[in-house]
Formats: C-alpha cells, structure tokens, sequence
C-alpha cells in the first residue's frame, strides 16, 4: 500500500470538510478546535529580534486596539510607578525616567483604549552604552504588578524593577 498517497487522500478528505458529520463513537458531532499558541519560551528579548514589530513581554506584536466588545472602554490617563531607585513618580503617556546614569531608560507608552479594569501599561525599555543605544523592548504591567528585574547587557550592577501602584482612568 501507498502510505504517501492514502496519508494526502486523508488530508484532503479533512480540508475538504467531509469528516464534518462523522460522529464519535460516543455519537457525538466533532467541535472544532480553538488554536492557542501556547506560552514556551520567549519569541524575542529586544525590539531588533522582530523584524519591524515591537517585543512585548517576549512576543514579536504591535500595541493594537482591544478586539473584545466591553459596555464601556477606557484610556489611561496617568499612572504612579514606584521605582527600585526608591522613587515614586506620577507620570502620563511618553514621560519617563532613566537609571544608571541613563544607560536604562524607560518611559510609559500610549495605550490604545481597553475594557474597565483591564488596563495594562505599555512601558518601553531602552538600553544604551556610551550614548549608543543596544536595544529596546516593551514591557506591560497591570495595576498592582512589578516587572522582572531589568538587567544591563554590559553594566552588571544594574537590577532594576518598575512597580505600577495606580492606574487613573478615563472611561466613556
């Protein structure tokens, strides 16, 4: 027998929908099956590893609208950041601050709008050397939330943590 041939002669039968109404042995219709990726290891580390797209929490992605319906969705109007440094700022969308004289810098994203209490904070990272920048990622954090520890690729001493406290929202 043509293994080959009878494992294509399977395929096609199920791309072309006719297992659709062949029924389990428990009688029961076949569902079809939701596709998650799962979570293994992060798909980058640095913006430079996604060809064009931003690396959010270790997945090559664009900040992009919801695409959940919600009764009222809203947009992030400021947030308070405590600081491993031992600093407490209130910020808005595009401020931000640095550490280690500025070889670490970050600064909080504009968010697209979201459904009530599901705000998350784009933060994005940047890590320079000499004034050159190595790379950069973003960062999401919830309210309540702390990042990982934020390391330096050519400075050691630098173990850095942001810590969201609060998110002001305005919804409509």
């Amino acid at each position: 027998m043509n293994y080959a041939l009878f494992g294509w002669m399977i395929v096609g039968f199920l791309l072309l929908g006719c297992a659709e109404n062949v029924p389990t042995a428990e009688g029961i219709q076949p569902q079809e099956a939701e596709i998650t990726e799962e979570a293994s290891e992060p798909s980058c580390t640095t913006d430079d590893d996604c060809g064009g797209k931003q690396c959010i929490g270790g997945i090559c992605q664009q900040i992009s609208d919801p695409v959940d319906t919600c009764e009222a969705t809203c947009r992030i109007t400021g947030v308070t950041i405590e600081t491993s440094d031992g600093q407490t700022l209130e910020l808005v969308p595009g401020k931000g601050s640095y550490t280690a004289a500025g070889a670490l810098q970050w600064r909080i994203e504009s968010s697209p709008k979201h459904c009530k209490g599901e705000a998350r904070i784009p933060i994005e990272i940047t890590r320079y050397n000499y004034g050159e920048k190595l790379d950069q990622e973003i960062i999401t954090l919830a309210e309540g939330e702390s990042s990982r520890v934020i390391t330096h690729p050519t400075i050691t001493s630098v173990a850095f943590m942001l810590t969201v406290n609060y998110i002001a929202e305005l919804c409509s």
